[in-house]
C-alpha cells in the first residue's frame, strides 16, 4: 500500500499542502522569535525544529493513508494551537510577528476546514471500508 491512498479529493490534498505550510511557519516562528516558548522549556533550536517536522510529519503521514483517527488528532491539537496563535498575535510585540501569528492561524483554519469537509470525511470512510 503506498502513503497516499486512492481517490484522495483535492480538499485533503491541498490540506496536505497547508500542513507542510503550518510546520514551515511553525519553523520560521521559533527563527524569528527563540524566546517564543512555554515557560520554563529551554530546548536548543536545533530540536524543537526536529520535534516540529517529526510531530507534523505524523499528521502527514495518518493523513495520507486515510486515518481518520489521524484527522481527528489534528482537530484536537490544532484547535488548542489555533486559538494560541490567535492569542499570539495579542501578545505580539513586534508587526511582523502580529502578521506572522495571524496567517498561522489562518492557515490552520484553513487545514481544519479542508478535513473536516465532506469529501474529506467520506474518503475517511472509503479508506476504513477498504482496509476492513
Amino acid at each position: 500500500m503506498g502513503i497516499v491512498q486512492p481517490g484522495m479529493p483535492s480538499s485533503v490534498r491541498k490540506a496536505l499542502i497547508l500542513l507542510i505550510v503550518t510546520m514551515l511557519m511553525e519553523i520560521g516562528r521559533k527563527l524569528l522569535d527563540p524566546s517564543f516558548a512555554p515557560v520554563g522549556l529551554n530546548v536548543p533550536l536545533p530540536v524543537e525544529v526536529v520535534s516540529i517536522i517529526a510531530f507534523v510529519s505524523v499528521f502527514i503521514a495518518g493523513i495520507a493513508n486515510g486515518r481518520r483517527w489521524v484527522a481527528i488528532l489534528l482537530v484536537v491539537v490544532f484547535v488548542p494551537g489555533t486559538l494560541g496563535a490567535i492569542w499570539g498575535t495579542f501578545a505580539a510585540v513586534r508587526l511582523v510577528l502580529i502578521i506572522w501569528d495571524t496567517l498561522a492561524a489562518a492557515v490552520n483554519i484553513a487545514v481544519l476546514a479542508l478535513i473536516l469537509g465532506s469529501p474529506a470525511r467520506e474518503w475517511f470512510r472509503k479508506c476504513k471500508a477498504a482496509r476492513s
